[in-house]
């Protein structure tokens, strides 16, 4: 059987078939950041003469080992890293797109998991694209004030992700794409990057629908002087003189994979997530959350959507123990005080401390401060931040705002480990088998809510809305009902979810939340 052919601006590719779809694997969407290109804004590929096989994912972004329990995963990585995947139904007609932006904090992941497989996509008639970008100290270290001729090096995983949207404008109508209805989604920082790109002019007009997911939404950012002190602490630490271009670029990329005690002390420089997207005055002027309540990203439907105890994953392991010490995602905590969290509200911790008594009890969690903490910290991260950037959005009634919540509770640790953060991962692509989730899935996924969240994400691409036959009717969110989907074996629409524990935060400094990733 011939493989199937597409034509993109650098030459032909062909795919293979697969599970009911056609898929491109390990497509150029950029030239190789290598050698004097290391630290460059992304290139577009050379040309190649013939018909280029993609038929395998590329290696992942150059980053550490990322661990499920006692068990390191190995990564194939390399700094030659710039490609994306299309899963595509068909190559003739004119479907719609979405891009998923893969999370990990900066720091790992990549759009190169067999897990992201997108037949389930195409089996709604939408075509799927995955990409990796760069990472670390090779996408993030803003290093623009520090050697001549890098500019825009603190945002080179956004601005690789924006060539990657501006690849699929100018390629995806030969994979069966319609280049005016691309919808961009992601997980944790991905949907960091939605909400940066919502509010940066660079990416205006290359997307009609956002779906962050799990993220701190328009809160996370850093000030271009913090991430000029992030990244003197990271040269230091490698020994390379600033200015120094020579010595930069010639240093092995395997050098520039920061170790976790590194990156623990750069949390402390940063105030914050030292990698996060920079306000450089050119592809972010301000905060986006500031840019966003002014209007940017008003013509795009947005999906705002978290779990329901995001900060679970930080606080208790696989088997429903406590962690010692405890993740850090852009929290950091130290005896688990969550007294410090709640003089943020203004209000006497006594009284902040029994509405979340009251909340932990009602979903029969125990009352502990572990659990207080864990439940609060994902309000301050994820939850409130996210509920004020889908009231920024509704407030300029252009584009359709929604909301939802993701409450499905695995069985490991006997549902101890909780809704957390990532949790949902493998529902989005509806691959429910996916290795790394298994000591949490233990064989127990659901099955149906996969393919209800799943369509879920491909109506609000086709139509605009997330709203589809299997679920309740979906109204949009507004600011005086805050409707929001809740995603469980299950499925129904609340009214401003623990709107009780929202209102505690509503008078808290905006971006003063102790050990916030938003830092001032």
């Amino acid at each position: 059987m011939t493989a199937p052919t597409a034509v993109t601006t650098a030459g032909l590719v062909s795919g293979v078939r697969e599970r009911g779809a056609i898929a491109f694997k390990g497509v150029p969407y950029a030239e190789a950041p290598i050698g004097h290109l290391r630290y460059s804004l992304p290139q577009a590929p050379r040309p190649w003469e013939g018909v280029r096989p993609c038929d395998t994912t590329a290696p992942r972004s150059m980053q550490g080992s990322a661990r499920r329990g006692q068990a390191a995963v190995q990564l194939r990585q390399s700094e030659d890293c710039l490609y994306l995947n299309v899963w595509t139904p068909a190559l003739d007609g004119a479907r719609p797109v979405v891009v998923y932006v893969h999370g990990g904090g900066y720091v790992l992941g990549s759009g190169s998991e067999d897990f992201q497989a997108g037949d389930a996509y195409a089996g709604d008639d939408v075509i799927l694209v995955t990409f990796n970008h760069r990472l670390s100290a090779l996408g993030f270290l803003h290093i623009d004030e520090l050697f001549d001729g890098l500019e825009g090096t603190g945002n080179l995983g956004l601005y690789d992700t924006i060539r990657v949207l501006e690849w699929v404008q100018d390629n995806i109508a030969s994979f069966g794409g319609d280049p005016a209805r691309v919808t961009i989604a992601g997980h944790s920082s991905g949907g960091v990057t939605i909400t940066a790109l919502l509010a940066s002019p660079l990416a205006r007009g290359l997307f009609r629908g956002a779906i962050p997911i799990s993220s701190a939404s328009g809160h996370s950012w850093i000030e271009s002087d913090t991430a000029t002190a992030v990244a003197r602490t990271v040269l230091e630490s490698l020994h390379i003189v600033a200015g120094d271009l020579d010595g930069l670029l010639g240093r092995p990329a395997e050098s520039l994979v920061l170790a976790p005690e590194l990156l623990h002390e750069l949390y402390s420089v940063a105030g914050g997530h030292p990698f996060s997207p920079v306000v450089d005055g050119r592809l972010l002027s301000g905060p986006p959350i500031e840019a966003i309540r002014d209007g940017a990203g008003a013509d795009v439907d947005l999906l705002v959507g978290h779990m329901d105890e995001e900060f679970r994953l930080c606080i208790f392991d696989d088997n429903g123990q406590v962690r010692n010490p405890p993740l850090n995602m852009g929290v950091t905590s130290d005896g688990f005080e969550h007294w410090r969290l709640a003089a943020a509200t203004g209000l006497p911790s006594d009284a902040v401390l029994e509405v979340y008594e009251r909340s932990l009890q009602a979903r029969g969690r125990e009352v502990s401060d572990p659990e207080i903490f864990s439940m609060m910290a994902s309000d301050v991260v994820m939850l409130n931040p996210g509920a004020a950037l889908a009231v920024a959005h509704q407030a300029q009634r252009r584009g359709a705002t929604w909301a939802y919540r993701f409450a499905w509770r695995p069985p490991a640790g006997g549902g101890k480990v909780g809704a957390c953060h990532g949790i949902d991962i493998p529902y989005f692509f509806e691959h429910l088998d996916a290795p790394f989730w298994a000591p949490l899935y233990q064989g127990q996924g659901n099955a149906t809510l996969a393919t209800r969240y799943r369509k879920a994400m491909t109506s609000m691409a086709t139509t605009g809305s997330p709203g589809h036959a299997d679920l309740p009717v979906w109204p949009p969110y507004s600011a005086d009902r805050r409707a929001t989907m809740v995603f469980a074996e299950e499925c129904a629409v609340v009214d401003d979810p623990d709107g009780d524990r929202r209102r505690l935060w509503d008078n808290a400094p905006p971006y003063g939340y102790p050990g916030s990733i938003g830092n001032r």
